[in-house]
């Protein structure tokens, strides 16, 4: 094998490499572009959910603003029958699970990440679990959902997820936790 040869094939070595390397930062880039697009995409789905549900308005509100929203709540819909009560708490269980349905699916996506090593995805959905945990989730009325003792809804989740809810959420209401669910919502 002749000196160019060698040299033509140890070029055409590292060129594959580069282009190795470069079509797997092009494939980061994308699945971090396709992660923050599929999470805003839930934030709309969740936002229009409350929009055609207004009536369910208090699940989706912070715990600082809930006793506002509940009293509200309670004004607008002042007398219902109770087949009315019956038929918004079946669609506020769905709702609530369909919101923690969305917070273990990013719960999965951020393992997702720390496992392929992709530092700044991992980020990004701390920041989308943190929005989880530290607002959405300390929502009074999904809390009594989570729990075992009220909706039960936790049991339909993977432990794992259970147990990140616990970390994040629950452990940091500790004492609080039995002064700020809310066992009834506005149709009690």
């Amino acid at each position: 094998m002749s000196y160019i040869s060698m040299v033509v094939a140890i070029i055409a070595v590292v060129i594959s490499i580069l282009t190795l390397y470069h079509a797997k930062l092009s494939h980061k880039d994308e699945l971090r572009t396709l992660i923050v697009e599929k999470q805003y995409s839930a934030f709309d789905e969740l936002a229009q959910t409350r929009l055609q549900n207004w009536e369910l308005a208090h699940v989706f509100e912070l715990s600082e603003n809930y006793d506002k929203v509940i009293t509200t709540l309670k004004s607008a819909l002042n007398v219902l029958s109770e087949e009315k009560k019956a038929e918004l708490i079946l669609r506020e269980r769905a709702i609530a699970m369909y919101i923690f349905q969305t917070y273990e699916n990013s719960y999965y996506q951020w393992k997702n990440a720390i496992k392929a090593g992709d530092k700044e995805r991992k980020n990004f959905l701390d920041e989308v679990l943190g929005y989880y945990a530290e607002r959405l989730l300390r929502n009074p009325r999904l809390l009594y959902y989570w729990d075992k003792n009220g909706g039960n809804l936790s049991g339909f989740f993977e432990e794992v997820t259970q147990q990140h809810y616990n970390d994040n959420v629950i452990s940091k209401l500790g004492s609080e936790l039995s002064n700020v669910q809310d066992e009834n919502g506005p149709f009690s």
